[in-house]
């Protein structure tokens, strides 16, 4: 008789467990986190300001490409960060489930 309440009490448990709800999030996937756009290089005549108008005309427009791809990169970093903030959020939930599963009273 005393088998019997104990495996009645051990299969109570097993079937309490498998209904946890609890579910462990996933991060954000790392091949979605955006890098940042190079620089360009100044030319060298800059320096001594002595560039020729097709220098510095280039030049101007390697700037204006990278300040409109650092604006691309910002808005894909916020999404990105937004991501990340979601997961922090998810993994307390989770944590948060896992210890009332351990503290409950079955």
């Amino acid at each position: 008789m005393r088998w019997v309440v104990v495996l009645a009490a051990l299969a109570s448990l097993a079937a309490s467990g498998a209904d946890a709800a609890c579910e462990a999030p996933s991060p954000p996937n790392p091949a979605e986190r955006p890098t940042r756009p190079p620089a360009p290089t100044t030319p060298r005549c800059a320096t001594s300001g002595s560039c020729g108008s097709n220098e510095a005309g280039a030049y101007n427009k390697a700037v204006a490409t990278y300040n409109l791809a650092q604006h691309a990169y910002q808005d894909a970093a916020q999404a990105y960060v937004a991501k990340l903030n979601a997961y922090v959020a998810s993994a307390e939930a989770y944590a948060r489930c896992e210890l009332a599963e351990l503290s409950a009273v079955r």
